[in-house]
């Protein structure tokens, strides 16, 4: 696809199709041996790379949406260019570019489809309905700034522009990031060799709806889930440190440790869980709705909003391009591979139900005189498990 002397042929030549790397250093415990890798810096590179090059041309393409949007809010060119072309260009470019660039490693495919797409999208839709934060419509180059970082940056009140990071700052990212680095690696090394799924999973006796209630089904659950946070957790670190180290300013904590420190449905996904998701769909999707129609109807808008586009990602994570079939356009099953669609959208939809539930009986006393008797961490699994049962069609 690329040319000898185009330099993405050199960054991209690792397909990471597979992890090959050997263990720097083993160990045994308890008749069991362990490994301890160092990072694939070909995975991070590529990471970055893409990161840097979408940044770049949103960027550039912000130039568009800040005339033709910002400055046009109200008027039909400004609903024309958001609905005609920047959201449905956000919902099909990230297939070709996979194509493209020859990305064949899921997280990567993911990283090019669910980050700066999914932020542009509800940008769009933010400044189509004059929801955008303090600051960024500024000036051109403030929106240009916004639109091209992955993570919300710090701005300073005085002044209106990015926070500067100091280098104690830079390098408390960078050990930060480090550390989930090895947390992740140690929670996975556990997990991993029994497929993710720890526990004995419900026995054939226990059938249809019963089974997401099942002890093994919900700590199965719940070791998943953990998978995630972390993958998540590590991932969004190292863009921090990124924006932090190489771009020198301040950004915003992405996660919250919202498994294990949440109080309520709606503390984890509006405070803990992913705040540059939860600030580009309350902007883009909960606000517009919520200025003509009750919260119900609103957060059950921006639920269905994060199912859909969850869903979105998926076909893009699981796209397989022709690069990766054969000659003839077979491919190997282990590549096509195809996951159940609609499980993402079912579980927001749950989700959506909890939320409402608590915006009507969440403020009875039991809840506060729970929430002050019962330990932190014990009470955020209280929380977490009301929606435990679904989470299986998420992860």
């Amino acid at each position: 696809m690329f040319s000898s002397v185009n330099p993405f042929s050199v960054i991209f030549a690792d397909k990471l199709e597979s992890d090959d790397r050997e263990p720097v250093f083993t160990f045994d415990v308890s008749g069991s041996s362990y490994g301890i890798l160092v990072p694939n810096m070909f995975f991070w590179i590529q990471l970055l790379t893409i990161m840097a090059l979408q940044g770049l041309v949103l960027a550039a393409f912000s130039t568009l949406t800040y005339r033709l949007i910002v400055k046009q809010r109200g008027m039909s060119t400004c609903y024309l260019f958001g609905f005609g072309f920047v959201i449905p260009m956000c919902l099909l470019l990230p297939r070709h570019l996979i194509a493209a660039f020859d990305i064949r490693n899921k997280v990567l495919k993911f990283m090019m489809s669910g980050i700066l797409p999914t932020t542009t999208m509800f940008h769009c839709s933010e400044a189509m309905y004059g929801f955008c934060p303090p600051f960024v419509e500024a000036s051109p180059a403030s929106y240009a700034i916004y639109s091209a970082s992955a993570m919300e940056l710090k701005y300073d009140p005085k002044t209106g522009k990015p926070m500067k990071a100091t280098t104690k700052e830079k390098l408390q990212r960078i050990g930060k990031f480090g550390i989930y680095v090895v947390v992740l690696g140690g929670y996975l090394s556990v997990v991993a060799p029994f497929n993710y799924m720890p526990f004995e999973g419900p026995g054939a006796d226990v059938s249809g709806f019963m089974k997401l209630f099942s002890a093994g089904q919900l700590l199965n659950n719940l070791a998943a889930g953990v998978v995630f946070q972390l993958y998540l957790t590590t991932c969004c670190e190292g863009l921090l440190a990124a924006t932090c180290a190489l771009g020198g300013v301040q950004a915003n904590e992405v996660m919250h440790n919202p498994i294990f420190t949440s109080n309520s449905p709606s503390d984890f996904w509006g405070r803990k869980w992913n705040s540059v998701v939860h600030g580009v769909l309350k902007r883009g999707a909960f606000k517009p709705v919520r200025k003509y129609f009750s919260k119900y109807v609103a957060a059950a808008v921006a639920f269905g909003a994060s199912g859909i586009f969850h869903e979105v990602i998926l076909t893009s994570v699981f796209y397989v391009h022709d690069h990766e079939r054969e000659p003839n356009g077979e491919c190997d099953p282990s590549k096509c591979w195809s996951p159940n669609y609609g499980g993402n959208l079912a579980f927001f939809i749950w989700n959506t139900v909890l939320i409402c539930m608590e915006y009507t009986i969440g403020g009875w006393a039991i809840f506060s005189t729970l929430r002050g008797t019962i330990p932190q961490p014990f009470f955020s699994l209280l929380v977490i498990s009301m929606a435990l049962p679904a989470v299986h069609w998420f992860t």
